[in-house]
């Protein structure tokens, strides 16, 4: 594999290790309250693997950004306490 290919498979796994040490609830609430930032996040998560890596990665949803923004989608469904 080469480097630049690795990128993506290593930043979703920072994000897996990184993710359980953040306040859910407020991280939650952040992106309950910037809405369009998470949707612009997804734009550009879209639009890198559409340039980048759509040869490696025939499905969006096979991209390990798809599988981050999956994980930033349900944390920001997460119900304040």
């Amino acid at each position: 594999m080469a480097e630049a290919d690795a990128l993506p498979a290593a930043l979703a796994a920072t994000l897996a290790q990184l993710l359980p040490a953040w306040n859910a609830q407020a991280l939650a609430r952040y992106l309950r309250e910037n809405c369009a930032y998470l949707a612009t996040l997804r734009r550009r998560a879209i639009s890198y693997w559409n340039c980048y890596y759509r040869r490696r990665y025939r499905a969006w949803e096979d991209y390990p950004g798809c599988r981050a923004m999956a994980a930033l989608r349900t944390l920001a469904m997460l119900t304040p306490r």
